[in-house]
């Protein structure tokens, strides 16, 4: 019984409930979560989200690059996406992330305040991450 708990709960099945896939494949939830199926789906996020990641620092930079040579005049609340940035970012909010999961604060508890050390404007800050509520729900 403990098991069996522990699997739905690893594989994100709700009691009482049935995964689409698992239904798609003929097995009950417990027999899906044992299959390559469900750890293929499971892992293929990581890439793709580190691809977006990717994609989105590289389109970010290049504006950025391309402001600067045209004397582009930043106003207050700008975001600045240097190389660090687009790399130093992603990486703190992942973690504060994995901290909200295991510790079941709000991620904006750390992103609201990262917004802030970014210079945005502390209203655009407490927007976003209001936005970024509907997401996590």
């Amino acid at each position: 019984e403990g098991d069996i708990r522990w699997t739905k709960k690893r594989c994100g099945g709700k009691t009482g409930g049935q995964s689409p896939v698992a239904t798609w494949e003929g097995k009950t939830q417990e027999e899906f979560c044992n299959t390559p199926s469900f750890w293929v789906l499971w892992w293929i996020g990581v890439p793709v989200l580190v691809l977006v990641t990717y994609l989105a620092g590289n389109y970010l930079t290049s504006k950025h690059e391309k402001k600067l040579l045209t004397h582009f005049e930043f106003h207050e609340g700008d975001i600045r996406w240097t190389k660090k940035r687009v790399v130093v970012y992603p990486v703190i909010v992942i973690g504060a992330g994995v901290l909200a999961g295991l510790l079941g604060v709000g991620g904006a508890m750390v992103t609201g305040p990262l917004m802030l050390e970014m210079n945005m404007i502390p209203r655009v800050s407490t927007a976003t991450s209001s936005f970024l509520i509907i997401f996590t729900t």
